[in-house]
Formats: structure tokens, C-alpha cells, sequence
């Protein structure tokens, strides 16, 4: 959007004498409302407000000093007997947000001061209007309420929230028409070429027009539009079509609470029904099923008149996914289960498909995401967000995105470049300017309106959009849902650019580290789930009661949580207080169906058992009450565990560890200056170090939490500093406890090394108080190449580690799921890091730095201080990631066994025969008529495997949605590269 083009109109044409003469007319005040109210610091049901104590209030007094402090006012009043036959409204005007609601506590209308550009062209800024009554009687009495909200962030500034304005006026609509029409007009004239004969036509009409109105009788005001009319008819037509939908682009959590969002939302819907009663041919879109929801649930009367308008076509849910989520950190589980439930939720409440993944404001896209879209029967995608590239400017709008395993979807970005488009001339004359695809496709799209709280489009929007349906020469506006857009483009395929890969935001690295805890508990719920959907399947087959409905509430509340300014780490401190505690909760309930599902299964004898839920055979120790044990157990099985005897390998001194693998040196500090690998008889650490606890500046940029400088690696990183260490060798492990401390904070570090293991893990807890630092964990191994690989959403992606090109230096910092590897095929041998929780990295030059913990102020100024626990490993290994299997290790370092005090006998409940074809999910089938099971291959090779699968059954193929597409021939099944697969077991 080009704000500068709109601030310079506002200078030049729009402060003209005849704009404001005309928008003086609209409005005339009649009267003044009385006003009380009560103010609290949450908000109070409507059904309770009788019981509140009231004060009167006048205009320029404080009705509330808190950031997002909440009251109740009740207006009253009369319409003079003046008004008679005239339209009245009411203007209200008060800081903050508020809704009118009716005599049952049903939304009617939103008022908000958020504002937009053309809110404040309007003859009243903003949303302040709210209807009363047409062709008045005169003495009507007023009686209304109205909830309101400060919503001022903490921080930014006075949270003092006033009470403006409580006028009653009479309207001319005749009048405002005309405004809008001169409006549209000096826009046009504005965007016009200096040389163009549309704009002395333009002054030349607009000049008659006003000379018309005269004294502004309506039946002058009649003749002055009819002058309008024509000269918005006149002129050569343009070829471009763009396709504009309301839109009111609202964070389900940002810079206020969630609680707050539900009353957003109420306020924004309730006024866009109004607009839709208003407006013919007006369509508004809404994204986010979880709002919806919320509304079925809050406002039931409310959802609804807005059922109604969607099976009417007048809204277009938008958007298959159950929140407009993060793709940087949400697993493939959770994106898969994001299009399931969002999918579902438009499929059952309203009987609609959609086709669009609408996520305007993801800080980037994961690679995989074409082939989750797909499968789950999206094949469009709409974002606008790579615009937002701080150093190479993305050279598409209109586009062919392809996936890591060769699927596709159409990409549309609105090459204004906003989802607050203002919708006036301004805005579509700049959209065609932008549009790198205007040569060859005509088609683009607008989503106009004013978001988070701000309502959506207001009604200068509105009317602006509407006129530019007839301003002929400009792009013609079609007005309609966002589907119209992809249904043309889908014509234009193939005259569309491919863009292979991930779509990298050069922007926002940060958010792959801010607010560590809600990452770790993510990721913490996302495997915990799984355990919980496998062992229910292993329950529901012996016929005891699947938990779907426990499960799905808590999905369902994970998924809100992955939204996009929620697990980023990009909201305010109370966000995260709040999501912190309902992780907590949720994870024990999770772990509890998860204990009384293996008490079903379960036999009589008290016999110590290890369930493994995941597709490796898992052999290793495990420490139980303080005692080590081995197990060695098959994929998705269960065997007894073996008490540890002492393990002669184990050993350590003062500077060293050791297990019948490695021999780990630590140097004067803590830091590792070898890593001998006793197989290859290859020192990873040779002549450089490992597991420096590195601390950077972290500058701060405008957007604090979101952002890292770029050139932060400038600076001389100081280090954490070793004041004591120990050494302990158990029967299971061997273990190396080194204690630091810098500034205010200090650091316990176990390093492990486990009887048979071939990770050497760190257990790192941190108690962090710094400002504006980043706490960093660095590798330099002898082993290194010039990519990296980086685990993602059920595949990886290969990245440069060099810093060369604008692309490889903008690219300082990537987000990578459970490991990263680097290996030298000169050497055969190669580097992995595991992860527990940790996604932002650095891989450049021969250094591997994983951030673990950074220090923003803004908005939230006490971002990840305090105590956290976080665990890294690595795994040195001859050849590359995939002969290594770095997968297996990292699955088996997140996923741990589950141990039962009673024996449980479990064949394998699915073997792949293929190491690199993973079962990620066994779960029931969510119409409970059946199982499912997915699988993925994750080398990025073809394969065909023979699939075993205890369960007997008929086996079919099913999409992402489990629709069944035909039978499967488990017997040779074929995998593409990086293919997702859906089974459906019966």
C-alpha cells in the first residue's frame, strides 16, 4: 500500500474547500446523549451488568486508566422533535473499542478508533456511526448499552481511555453519496497522468456538478450525482480486473489477550453483518474457524446471522486451516490436523470446501507445505507477507509454488502489498505498478478493510471499492469472494513462473527462538498427543473407548496456540503467562489418558515394560526411579525392561568422558577440544572446539521479539564462564556437570554420554536474566560442507552455509525442526544436531550456532527471562544424514519410551522394512471406522516397500482429510520422494 501517494492526496486534493463543504452537509447534530457507566479490569457478562455500580460520566472524562480495561455504558436520551422525517444516528466516540448490543446481549454493532487512512476522509472518522432510526417520529427515547474495551498495550504510551463523544444526529445519505462521488473522482484525477484528458474532465465535471447542488436540495443533490455519473462512465477501459474482498485481518492473540480477541471478533462481525445489510454486492471475508467457533459459542445468536450471510454468499470463510498458524515451528502432525479441523469445521457448520490457505502474516512457509495443502484438498495459496523482504525483493505476485516432493498450488500475493488495503484508486493504480506478472495475467486481487480490533472495512472503504466498479479507466474493481480470484488465475496456469522450495521471509528470524517455553511445550504436546492417539488405537481395538473427544478439545487448543503471533513468540507478557499454564495443564491430562490407556491394555503381572511409539527399534538405556535399565524394542511394540549392570566402558576423568564410542576432552572452560569417534578413529574436534556458550548483543530493532540484526556476528560474542565442575559415571551413563555464569545469569550443563548411545547429549538448565542478549550454543567441527540439511515438516531441505550472495548473507539465520547435518563426502563422514526444542539456527562458514534463548523487551519485557531446561545432542557418523540415519536418532531423542509397572505384550503394530519410511501417526479414524496410519518417506528418494501391519483389515489410501481415494497394495507400496502417505486400515 502506498501510504506516502495517500498522505500527499490528503495534502493536496483532499483538503480542498469543496470536499470539506460537502462533507459538512452529511451530518447535523440534534442532540446530546446522557451517559453512565462502570468500569473493571475484566470484562463482565451482560446478564450481570444490573448488578454493577454506575457513574455519570461527561464528554473528556476517563472512564478507565488500565491497559485493557473493560466498562459498561449506558446512553440515554430523546430525538428532538426537529428530527422528524430525517434519519437518525447516533455518533459515539470513546477510546478503545466498544460493540452496542441489543436487549438480550446479542452484538449489533462494533465501535472502534482504529483507524485506517480513509477512516479519517470520511464525514466521521472511524466507526462511530451507529444507525438508530429512518425517517424519525420525533421523541423516540434512546436506550442503549454499549461494552467496551481500552485495549491499550502496556508500554506504549497513556492507557488513559476517554469518553469523546455521545451526540444524536440526522444524516442526509444524498449528500454523503455525493461525497463519495466527488471523492472517488479527485482520486482518479489524483493517479491521472499530468497529461491526461481524464483529469480536466474530472475538474471540469466536479466543477459542474458543485455549481448544481447548489444549496444542496435533493433534488439538486439528485442532478449534481447524475453530472458524477456520467463523467466516471467516460474514458478508455482498463484491462485489469482485481477482484477486492472485505477483510478484517484479526490476530487471534498479539498486543492483547485472547479473551480480548473474542470480543474483537464479536465487534467486527456484528459490524460487517451491518455492512452487508447496507451495501448490495458488498462481500466480506473471514478467515479462522477458531473465530467462528467462538461466536457459535459466545454469540450464539449472532453465528447465527452470520451462518445465514455465508450460505447467502455475502461472507466467504477463507482458509482451510483451523487459525492462521505458524510454519516455521508447527510440526507436519499439527499442519495436517490444522487443515482436518478447519477443513471440517467449514465442511459441518456451513457446507462449504475451501479451496484458498489464506495466511496474509506468516513470517515464511515451510517447504512442505504444498503437498499438506494439496492432500487436504486446498490448491490455492494467498499470503502477502514475503513483500515484507528486507533485502532481496521476491520477484513474484502471481506464481506456481512447488513443494519439496513435487507437489504444487497457485500463489497469489496482492501486489498492493497490504490486507488493510484502503481500496480507493490510490491503492489499485499502485497494485498494477507492483504487479511483476502485468504483462501477461490481467487478474489480481485486493482484501481491503482494517483489522485486529479495527473492524474491517469501514465505510469509506466500502464506498470507495463500490464506486470503483464504475471509474472507468482504472482497473475495474470486481467485488466479490477471494475464490472469483483463484477461479480466474487457474485460466492463466500456465503462463505462471515456478518457484521451487521454501518461501523465505528475509524478515522475523527471531520468532524461531522468542518465548522458548511455548515452543517447548508445542513440541512437548505435539509428541505427547501422538503417544495418546497411538495408544487409544491399541485400546480401541480391544474395544475399549476411544478419548475423542478429550483429544480433539485439546488439538484444538494446541493449534490455537501455533498461531501466528502466539508460538513465534510476537505477543505480550500476559499471552504467554496464560498459555504457559494451559500447556501445563493440558500436558498432564494428555499424560494422564495416556496412563490409563496403558492401565487398559495392560496385563496382571507386575513386570517393569517399555512401550516404543515410534517406528524404530529402540535399544538404549532408560533411567526408572533412579535405577538404569536396557531395552531393546521394536517399533510401535512393547518389551520388558533389563536392569543395567555396570558398564566397563564408562569412565571419566577430570577433563574427559568416555563410553565405548566417544572421547570427549573438555578445555579449561567447559567448551569440547575433542570428540574422538573411537569407530572412524576421527577427532570431530580437531584443532577447533564444541559447545561454546556463546552470548550476543541482540540489538533492538522496531520489531523486538520478531527480529535479529543481521549483522549481530560483527560483534565479539562474550561466553558464559566455567566456576565449577564434576564428573559422575553411573551403570547407565556417564556424566560431566559443568556449572557457569555470566551477568545475572547462570548455567547447569550435563553433558551425557549413555551406555551404547551414539549421541552425546546436553542437559542444559538456564536460569536467564539478561536484556538484549542472545544465548547462543557453538559448533565448530571438522567436519563441514557447503549445505546444510535441515529437518522440517516430514522432510528436509538442503541451504546454503555459504555468506556470499545477497541471498546466502539474508538467509543468516533458518529455522530447522529436530536436527540439522552437515557432511563431507570427501571424508565420509558428516555432523548432526539434535534438538529437542530448539528451531533458529545459524550454519555458516564452518560454525554451526544454535540460538537457544534471546532477551527482547518489546512487547513483552520479560521475554524467556527466568529458568528454562533445554536438551541438544550430537551425533557424529560416517557418510551422509540418510546412511547415518540422523532421522532415527532424532525421532528416539524426542519420542521416549513409555514405561508401564505392568507387562504388555504388543507385536509391532506397523514395520515398514524401509528405515527412511516413517510412521508418524497411528490414530483411530475420526468417523471411529477404523485406523489410521501415516507414513512418509524421508530421504527424498523413490522407494517401494512391503508395509506390515497387525491390524487385520482392508486397507485403503485416504487424502490428508481421510477420504478415501482407493485401495492400497501394502504388499508394494510406492513411495514418491518425500511423499506423504495416508493408510486407512478397516
Amino acid at each position: 500500500m502506498d501510504i506516502m501517494q495517500h498522505i500527499k492526496f490528503t495534502l493536496t486534493e483532499g483538503l480542498k474547500g469543496s470536499l470539506r463543504r460537502i462533507a459538512s452537509k452529511v451530518y447535523e447534530k440534534v442532540g446530546t446523549l446522557s451517559a453512565e457507566f462502570s468500569p473493571s479490569d475484566e470484562p463482565v457478562p451482560f446478564n450481570e451488568r444490573m448488578n454493577l455500580n454506575y457513574s455519570k460520566i461527561q464528554n473528556g472524562q476517563i472512564w478507565h486508566k488500565k491497559s485493557f480495561g473493560c466498562a459498561w455504558f449506558h446512553f440515554t436520551g430523546k430525538v428532538p422533535e426537529c428530527a422528524k422525517g430525517r434519519d437518525v444516528e447516533l455518533v459515539l466516540q470513546l477510546t478503545g473499542e466498544g460493540c452496542l448490543m441489543d436487549f438480550a446481549g446479542n452484538p449489533l454493532k462494533g465501535l472502534s478508533s482504529i483507524n485506517s487512512f480513509i477512516d479519517f476522509v470520511q464525514p466521521v472518522r472511524g466507526k462511530r456511526i451507529l444507525d438508530f432510526k429512518k425517517n424519525a417520529d420525533g421523541g423516540e427515547e434512546v436506550d442503549i448499552w454499549v461494552e467496551t474495551g481500552t485495549n491499550r498495550v502496556p508500554g506504549t504510551g497513556p492507557t488513559r481511555a476517554k469518553l469523546r463523544r455521545a451526540d444524536i444526529v440526522v444524516v442526509r445519505e444524498d449528500i454523503k453519496g455525493l461525497y463519495y462521488d466527488v471523492l472517488a473522482l479527485e482520486f482518479q484525477k489524483f493517479v491521472s497522468g499530468k497529461k491526461d484528458l481524464k483529469r480536466k474532465t474530472i475538474s471540469d465535471s466536479v466543477s459542474k456538478a458543485l455549481s448544481v447542488v447548489g444549496n444542496f436540495a435533493p433534488e439538486n443533490v439528485e442532478k449534481a450525482r447524475a453530472i458524477l455519473k456520467e463523467e466516471m462512465a467516460r474514458g478508455e477501459e482498463n484491462p485489469f480486473t482485481i477482484y477486492a474482498t472485505g477483510h478484517a485481518h484479526l490476530d487471534l492473540a498479539w498486543l492483547w489477550p485472547l479473551r480480548e480477541t473474542q470480543r474483537k471478533a464479536g465487534r467486527t462481525f456484528s459490524t460487517q453483518l451491518a455492512n452487508l445489510e447496507k451495501y448490495d454486492g458488498y462481500v466480506f471475508g473471514a478467515s479462522q474457524p477458531q473465530q467462528f467457533a467462538w461466536m457459535e459459542e459466545k454469540y450464539p445468536a449472532l453465528f447465527e446471522r452470520i451462518k445465514k450471510a455465508v450460505q447467502e454468499g455475502k461472507i466467504e470463510p477463507q482458509g482451510g486451516m483451523w487459525v492462521e498458524c505458524d510454519t516455521n515451528i508447527t510440526s507436519g502432525e499439527s499442519l495436517i490436523r490444522q487443515n482436518l479441523y478447519g477443513t471440517r469445521y467449514w465442511r459441518d457448520k456451513f457446507g462449504k470446501e475451501v479451496k484458498v490457505c489464506h495466511l496474509p502474516d506468516v513470517f515464511g512457509f515451510s517447504g512442505n507445505l504444498p503437498q499438506i495443502l494439496k492432500k487436504s484438498g486446498i490448491d490455492y495459496f494467498e499470503t502477502i507477507k514475503l513483500s515484507w523482504n528486507e533485502h532481496n525483493k521476491f520477484p513474484s505476485r502471481t506464481f506456481i509454488w512447488e513443494g519439496i516432493d513435487g507437489s504444487d498450488v497457485i500463489v497469489h500475493m496482492p501486489p498492493d502489498e497490504t490486507y488493510n488495503s484502503d481500496g480507493t484508486p490510490i491503492t489499485s493504480v499502485t497494485a498494477v505498478k507492483n504487479y511483476p506478472e502485468k504483462e501477461n495475467i490481467k487478474d489480481l486481487g485486493m482484501l481491503y478493510g482494517i483489522g485486529d480490533g479495527g473492524g474491517g472495512p469501514s465505510e469509506g472503504h466500502i464506498e470507495m471499492v463500490l464506486r470503483g466498479r464504475h471509474l472507468t479507466g482504472l482497473p475495474k474493481i470486481k467485488v466479490g469472494p477471494q475464490s472469483d480470484l483463484f477461479d480466474a488465475l487457474e485460466n492463466e496456469r500456465q503462463k505462471m513462473s515456478v518457484y521451487k522450495g521454501e518461501l523465505y521471509l528475509e524478515k522475523h528470524q527471531g520468532t524461531y527462538t522468542t518465548q522458548s517455553k511455548n515452543k517447548y511445550y508445542n513440541r512437548k504436546l505435539e509428541f505427547a498427543l501422538h503417544n495418546a492417539e497411538y495408544l487409544g488405537t491399541l485400546a480401541a481395538i480391544k474395544g475399549i473407548e476411544y478419548p475423542y473427544p478429550q483429544l480433539e478439545k485439546i488439538w484444538k487448543e494446541v493449534l490455537l496456540y501455533q498461531f501466528h503471533d502466539i508460538i513465534p513468540g510476537s505477543s505480550i507478557n500476559r499471552v504467554y503467562v496464560e498459555s504457559v499454564k494451559r500447556y501445563e495443564e493440558m500436558l498432564e491430562e494428555v499424560e494422564k489418558i495416556s496412563s490409563d490407556l496403558i492401565g487398559s491394555i495392560a496385563g496382571k503381572d507386575k513386570v517393569l515394560t517399555a512401550i516404543n511409539p515410534t517406528g524404530y527399534r529402540n535399544k538404549g538405556v532408560v533411567l526408572v526411579n533412579d535405577k538404569w535399565y536396557k531395552i531393546s524394542v521394536p517399533p510401535y511394540s512393547a518389551a520388558p525392561l533389563e536392569i543395567m549392570e555396570k558398564d566397563p566402558s564408562l569412565d571419566a576423568t577430570d577433563e574427559t568422558i568416555e563410553n565405548e564410542y566417544y572421547l570427549v576432552k573438555f578445555d579449561k572452560n567447559g567448551n569440547i577440544n575433542s570428540l574422538f569417534d573411537k569407530r572412524l578413529k576421527r577427532d570431530f574436534g580437531d584443532k577447533h572446539w564444541l559447545n561454546k556458550l556463546h552470548v550476543y548483543p541482540d540489538k533492538r530493532l522496531h520489531y523486538n521479539a520478531w527480529d535479529i540484526d543481521i549483522n549481530y556476528t560483527k560483534k565479539i560474542p562474550a561466553e558464559f564462564k566455567l566456576v565449577s565442575h564434576s564428573v559422575k559415571v553411573l551403570s547407565g551413563a556417564v556424566i560431566r556437570e559443568n556449572n557457569y555464569k555470566f551477568g545475572n545469569s547462570t548455567i547447569s550443563q550435563k553433558v551425557v554420554l549413555y551406555s551404547g548411545g551414539q549421541i552425546i547429549d546436553f542437559i542444559t538448565d538456564i536460569d536467564w536474566h539478561e536484556k538484549h542478549k542472545m544465548l547462543r550454543a557453538e559448533f565448530r567441527p571438522s567436519v563441514f560442507s557447503d549445505e546444510v540439511t535441515c529437518d522440517i515438516q516430514m522432510g528436509s531441505i538442503k541451504r546454503s552455509t555459504k555468506d556470499q550472495t545477497k541471498i546466502e548473507k539474508a538467509q543468516f539465520e533458518i529455522s530447522a525442526h529436530k536436527w540439522i547435518d552437515v557432511s563431507d563426502n570427501e571424508k565420509d563422514a558428516g555432523f548432526s544436531v539434535l534438538t529437542e526444542s530448539k528451531y533458529g539456527w545459524r550454519v555458516k562458514e564452518g560454525l554451526i550456532s544454535l540460538n537457544l534463548l534471546r532477551s527482547p523487551v518489546w512487547p513483552d519485557p520479560e521475554a524467556d527471562r527466568g529458568k528454562h531446561t533445554i536438551r541438544y545432542a550430537l551425533y557424529p557418523h560416517a557418510g551422509d544424514h540418510n546412511s547415518a540415519n540422523t532421522q532415527k536418532e532424532a525421532y528416539l531423542y524426542n519420542i521416549k519410551p513409555l514405561i508401564s509397572a505392568s507387562s504388555i505384550e504388543l507385536e509391532p503394530f506397523v514395520l515398514t522394512g524401509n528405515p527412511h519410511v516413517v510412521v508418524e501417526t497411528i490414530k483411530r479414524a475420526e468417523d471411529g471406522k477404523g485406523t489410521i496410519i501415516r507414513l512418509y518417506e524421508d530421504a527424498g528418494k523413490e522407494t517401494t516397500i512391503s508395509l506390515s501391519i497387525s491390524q487385520k483389515g482392508e486397507v485403503f489410501e485416504t487424502d490428508l482429510l481421510e477420504r478415501i481415494s482407493g485401495p492400497a497394495e501394502i504388499s508394494a507400496l510406492k513411495f514418491k520422494p518425500f511423499e506423504i502417505k495416508t493408510l486407512l486400515v478397516k
